[in-house]
This record gives C-alpha cells, structure tokens and sequence, in this order.
C-alpha cells in the first residue's frame, strides 16, 4: 500500500508522488488526493484534510494555503469565506 507499479514484470513497486496516494495491494496506478484534501509525502495510503483556516481548491497537491486576512475556512476545506460583519479571522488562528 502506498505503492504502486504500472508495469508487468518488475521486481519492485514505486512510491506514489505527493498528492497522490493508493490504499490498496497491486495497485497499477495512484489516485489525486481531492479538493479540500492534500499530501505532502509520496508513498502514503490516505490524503490529509486541510486543517481550519487552510483550504486547498485543487487536486493532487502537497500542501493547504492559509486563508487571508477577514477570510475563514472550516475542516476539509476547499475555499476561504469572507468573514461576517462585526467577525474577524487572523491566518494561523483555529478558531
């Protein structure tokens, strides 16, 4: 798991690229971690979601952008929203 090979008779499997993974045995191909989801290493079996206040709103991706100032994301982010009226976000913050 975590690997895979794409190509019959090779004596070894290859680690998935970041923003990829693969859960299962005999894997002939990785699969892109979704929208809201990322991973930062190759050779994993499951993508991370993007903590609060980070989004991703691509597939396959090594990593989660912070929201900017005045704009809040929840878990699984995909997108920042703009903050309410009378609220406020400060990137970095989890709450």
């Amino acid at each position: 798991k975590g690997t895979y090979q794409g190509q019959p008779q090779q004596s070894a499997c290859i680690n998935c690229d970041v923003g990829r993974v693969v859960n299962t045995d005999a894997a002939s191909e990785c699969v892109d971690c979704p929208v809201g989801k990322f991973m930062a290493a190759g050779g994993q079996t499951a993508c991370s979601v993007c903590e609060p206040g980070r989004y991703q709103n691509l597939a396959a991706q090594a990593f989660c952008s912070t929201c900017a100032n005045g704009y809040w994301s929840d878990v699984a982010g995909f997108d920042c929203n703009i903050c309410a009226e009378g609220f406020w976000y400060t990137p970095g913050a989890t709450t």
